[in-house]
């Protein structure tokens, strides 16, 4: 069974200031999975979670979610995409 994406976000286009935090939310409606993204440039394997921690909201919702700071400017051009392995 494919994994379903009902919603995603990211707070960031175009440029952005040292000491932002990028905010990345995938809602896949799955407690039990292990989900990376990617953003050329910035982070190519960057782990999200779903356990109240980094910028999760709400533990075991299924939404997935990462506060990510940036530490020096950088310009926020790309295409962020996401590995999901789900619990089948």
């Amino acid at each position: 069974m494919d994994t379903i994406i009902l919603a995603a976000s990211f707070n960031a286009v175009g440029a952005t200031k040292k000491g932002d935090d990028l905010k990345l939310t995938l809602d896949i409606g799955e407690p039990d999975a292990t989900v990376f993204v990617s953003l050329p440039g910035l982070f190519s394997t960057l782990a999200m979670v779903d356990d109240g921690t980094m910028g999760d909201t709400v533990a075991n919702d299924g939404v997935y979610e990462r506060s990510y700071p940036v530490t020096t400017p950088v310009e926020v051009n790309g295409q962020v995409t996401a590995d999901i392995t789900d619990r089948a």
